[in-house]
């Protein structure tokens, strides 16, 4: 397993302020993990973190295989048909697991879990397994996710040190577990990007490996196209996951959020504050925007109204 250390003996390590790691991380220059232990051996691990995975079928086919190949409705036929030998061989591939590992995460579903698992297609035309997943090793975590830490109980995972963009999860830390809380306690640096820090700290990190990857910035070509992607999500997620929707703006924004890697590739998503304007601005007349069409200083009232869209006559 990578060497990885807490925020505190970081800090002391590199001499520097646990602030000056969390700057760098928020900048998206280094990478901040949380370890679920080590994958299962010969003997059961003590604990067991469960998440819920999205698997991209597209980048691994074999995956989809998986999941497509029985079901119990096939055991249940083979065994009315009196077929002993296909309920067998139905069975035991049912008991299989899958156990996928990239970079230094881990992750495993077992049969039961894969019974509750389904296969989607996205606003991409790709095809997208949702399952239940036991997560281990290092998982990176994301700054976005950490700042919004007191309002919202789940939190993205994505794998560590790993080109693999394919697979997510999204981890809620029961009650009980105060030991992977998204919070600074909880957090590690690994080895690589201490080595990263201490190339800042000492003045030998390039300024052009620094805006290598910078944040976005003004343009109206920009803005128009992520204007478009957000208002796409919207739709989608409401189409697909309308109970998770909400009655406010801005759970639906929360909603985009939670499934932004369908649109954003893993990377930052929008803040949710401002979905939840944007969707606002959407319902009404251009000359009532707040952030829409360039008016983004003027304040945006009523967020947290039923978003209803009415024709001219009111009706829905």
């Amino acid at each position: 397993m990578l060497e990885t250390y807490d925020l505190i003996t970081a800090a002391e390590i590199l001499e520097c302020q646990q602030k000056k790691i969390l700057s760098e991380w928020a900048k998206g220059v280094i990478s901040v993990v949380m370890d679920f232990g080590d994958a299962p051996g010969h003997q059961r691990p003590t604990a067991i973190y469960s998440a819920r995975m999205f698997i991209d079928a597209t980048t691994e086919a074999d995956s989809a295989e998986f999941f497509n190949r029985f079901t119990r409705d096939d055991s249940r036929d083979a065994y009315f048909k009196g077929n002993e030998a296909r309920e067998r061989e139905i069975n035991n591939e049912l008991s299989q697991m899958i156990v996928r590992q990239y970079g230094y995460s881990i992750f495993t579903v077992s049969g039961h879990q894969r019974q509750s698992s389904s296969i989607n297609a996205d606003s991409l035309g790709r095809d997208v397994i949702e399952t239940t997943a036991d997560v281990f090793g290092l998982w990176k975590v994301s700054y976005s996710d950490f700042s919004r830490q007191s309002v919202q109980e789940y939190f993205t995972l994505t794998p560590a040190y790993s080109d693999q963009l394919g697979v997510t999860a999204l981890f809620t830390p029961s009650p009980h577990d105060k030991s992977h809380a998204l919070n600074k306690k909880n957090l590690r640096i690994a080895e690589p990007d201490m080595e990263t820090m201490r190339d800042i700290l000492s003045g030998r990190y390039g300024k052009q490996k620094i805006t290598a990857t910078p944040a976005p910035h003004g343009g109206i070509e920009r803005w128009a196209l992520e204007r478009e992607k957000i208002l796409a999500a919207a739709l989608y997620v409401l189409h697909h996951y309308p109970d998770e929707v909400g009655k406010s703006f801005r759970s639906h924004a929360d909603c985009i959020d939670r499934y932004s890697w369908i649109f954003w590739d893993n990377k930052p998503a929008p803040d949710p504050e401002r979905v939840a304007k944007i969707l606002s601005d959407a319902t009404r007349p251009p000359d009532e925007w707040g952030i829409l069409g360039g008016n983004a200083k003027r304040p945006t009232q009523h967020l947290t109204q039923p978003h209803e869209i009415k024709t001219e006559n009111g009706k829905n």
